[in-house]
Parts: structure tokens; C-alpha cells; sequence
């Protein structure tokens, strides 16, 4: 079982921070493993280039590190936010718009696959001064690995290639995932903005993030190691839909990185086919896709294996909300957020089940080039 917490954060900066520290002091937050080290020290020259980073793409979060560690009486520049922030988990992602081919809503949707000691468990309703409203999915405290903003932008992820941070060192410097997501949220409105400034960002991850706008523009964005590569699918194509999974797909970044581990391989095709298949397609079978166990469907219980589904999200870039399958289980229910709902803090439980894992989930195979 695992604690749930629909948190809201409005205000200054430096008081959202507090609060945060208030509510981990009160155990109202879960401790994830995260916070086994709340100080830890980072190189001068890292901690140079990281504050220099933050100063200039996001100061408002460096003053609720603030807050927080005020709180925590800990020193901010050794707050653990920024060390794991300076330099990945798996996913599966679909994009899809709105066509005669899919009547329904809409939506960007995503599996989020890790290990449970580094889920937040927390959805949180963001209203900091001077930047975009936005609701998504929480990682790491302070950063957001999904979420839909007031302008209708969606923004999620997925680990491209091997994941930097626990089983590999970064080859480039930059901000890690959760990080720039939440800076999407924050300051753009379309997905041409959200190119803009991936493009301009120091990225440190090998990451896939897709976007999708409220006027059914889509991106699909690449990075691995420094090299990387987009493409944009604008509202006006026949082309309905963006999927991708944990191995790169453009020609750049797979001359970069030609392998895919075989998981990724049977996600990426099982969507690929769903799609490919003559007649309607539906949101209800998109989630029934995603919650299904692998290898039929894309839910994953491998836990142990550091592949485990924590959550299944839909984001609704038109009617900014999102809905929320924590650990991937039907029997937790669909709890739908919407950004502007008056909707109370609230705290519930979650259920999750594990698995064993197939022995040749993780083989790689040699992508062609």
C-alpha cells in the first residue's frame, strides 16, 4: 500500500517551499529514498555550473529549495534537489489528437515505470508567482515528470537509450527531465515554444519528451548523449498520433545509440499495431493498453527490476485536467484532477502488486541505422 497526497501550491516561492518542509516534518509527505541524504555535497565546479543553471532558467525554484531548507534548517546549496538536478526511468508514451480516426478526446498518455522508493505519490496543483498554472505529476519534491498547463501545453517523458543518473554516468552537463519539464509547464504555451526551448536548454538525460497542444499540434523531442533530433506534427497532417517507448526512433539518435532493449521493442510495436489497425480507435481501449500487464499491454510489475509501473496518466491538453491509475492497477480506480476545480488537498491509499520479470526482458537487439 502506499500513501497518495493531492497537494496545492500557491504563492510566493520561498513560502511554497516552507510549506513543503512543513508537511515532510509533519509526515504528511511520503519519505521517498530521495531524502535518505537531504545535504548533499556537491564539487564546486558542479555546484558553479548548477546554480548558474537555475539563476538563469528558473530562479523561483531555487528560492523554494529555499524555503524548504530554511525549515529543514539544512544548507539550500547542498539541498538534494540540486544535486540529483545536475548532470532515468522507463515509459511508454502516445500522443494522440482528436481525427476521424479517433473520435474522442485529445490526450497524451503515459505509463511511468521505475521502483516504488522514488515515487512521490503526489499530484500537485502549481500557482507560484509570475509563471503558468499547472497541474502534473510530481517527482523528486520540486520537479514534475508530467502535467498539463493553463494554456493547454502537455508535456511527459520517457527515457531514450540508457538512462543516466543510477546505472550510467551523463556523457553531456545539463538539467535532468524533471526539471525541464516543469519549465515547460511554467513558460510555454505551444508546442513551438516547448521546441524553442528544449533547443535552447542544456539537457543532461537521454530523454524522449512529447508534447501536444490544446490546438492538436504534437512534438516528439530526442535527446542521447548531446545529439538530438525532433519532429513536430502539426494539427493540419493526417498523421494522428505520436508513440514512442525507451529506445531512440530518429536517424541521429539512433547513429547514436543503435540498441533497444527487447521490452521497448514489444511496447513500441504493440502500439505501433493498435495504431495501424483499420477502424475507430477509443481513449477506453488506449487505457485498457496501458493497464494491461506486459507483454499484451504495457503495464509493468517488475518492481524489483527497477520496472515497475508507479503511475498511468492522461493529460487533456483542451480541458486542462489530467487522470491518474496510480501503479498501473484498475482496482485503484481513474481519479481525475482538473487545474482550475476547487478540489481540496486530500490523502488515499494506492495498492500495487509484484511481479517476476521475463528472463529476456532486458536483451538488447541492434537497431538498424
Amino acid at each position: 500500500m502506499e500513501k497518495v497526497n493531492y497537494c496545492l501550491r500557491e504563492g510566493e516561492p520561498f513560502d511554497i517551499g516552507r510549506s513543503i518542509g512543513e508537511k515532510l516534518c509533519k509526515n504528511e509527505l511520503k519519505m521517498t529514498s530521495f531524502f535518505d541524504n537531504l545535504e548533499m555535497a556537491i564539487d564546486s565546479d558542479s555546484l558553479t555550473k548548477t546554480m548558474d543553471l537555475f539563476t538563469k532558467y528558473c530562479p523561483h525554484v531555487l528560492e523554494e529549495i529555499n524555503g524548504f531548507s530554511n525549515v529543514l534548517e539544512i544548507e539550500s546549496r547542498k539541498n538534494f534537489y540540486l544535486s540529483y538536478s545536475f548532470i532515468s526511468p522507463s515509459c511508454s508514451q502516445l500522443a494522440i489528437k482528436n481525427s476521424t480516426n479517433y473520435p474522442d478526446s485529445s490526450v497524451l498518455v503515459r505509463n511511468y515505470d521505475f521502483d516504488l522508493s522514488t515515487e512521490d505519490f503526489v499530484i500537485v496543483n502549481y500557482k507560484s508567482k509570475d509563471n503558468y498554472h499547472f497541474i502534473g505529476t510530481s517527482m523528486l519534491t520540486f520537479g514534475v515528470d508530467s502535467g498539463v498547463n493553463e494554456h493547454g501545453l502537455a508535456v511527459s517523458m520517457s527515457a531514450c537509450g540508457p538512462p543516466v543518473g543510477i546505472f550510467q554516468k551523463a556523457k553531456v552537463s545539463g538539467l535532468r527531465f524533471w526539471v525541464v519539464i516543469r519549465l515547460l509547464l511554467e513558460t510555454c504555451k505551444t508546442v513551438g515554444q516547448a521546441k524553442e526551448l528544449l533547443s535552447e536548454l542544456p539537457l543532461g538525460d537521454n530523454v524522449s519528451y512529447v508534447c501536444i497542444d490544446s490546438t492538436d499540434n504534437m512534438l516528439l523531442y530526442q535527446t542521447v548523449n548531446g545529439v538530438r533530433d525532433y519532429s513536430i506534427v502539426e494539427n493540419s497532417s493526417e498523421n494522428y498520433s505520436i508513440h514512442v517507448t525507451n529506445h531512440p526512433t530518429f536517424p541521429k539518435t539512433v547513429c547514436e545509440f543503435p540498441y533497444a532493449a527487447q521490452n521497448s521493442l514489444i511496447r513500441y510495436h504493440l502500439l505501433e499495431n493498435y495504431l495501424k489497425v483499420s477502424g475507430r480507435k477509443s481513449l477506453s481501449d488506449l487505457k485498457k493498453i496501458f493497464t494491461t500487464l506486459f507483454p499484451r499491454g504495457l503495464y509493468c510489475n517488475y518492481y524489483d527490476e527497477f520496472f515497475g509501473t508507479t503511475k498511468t496518466v492522461v493529460l487533456y491538453p483542451k480541458e486542462r485536467k489530467l487522470e491518474i491509475c496510480w501503479c498501473g492497477l484498475e482496482k485503484n480506480g481513474w481519479k481525475t484532477y482538473e487545474l482550475n476545480d476547487s478540489k481540496e488537498e486530500e490523502t488515499y491509499v494506492a495498492t500495487y502488486e509484484k511481479g517476476i520479470a521475463p528472463e529476456d526482458m532486458f536483451n538488447m537487439i541492434r537497431l538498424k541505422e
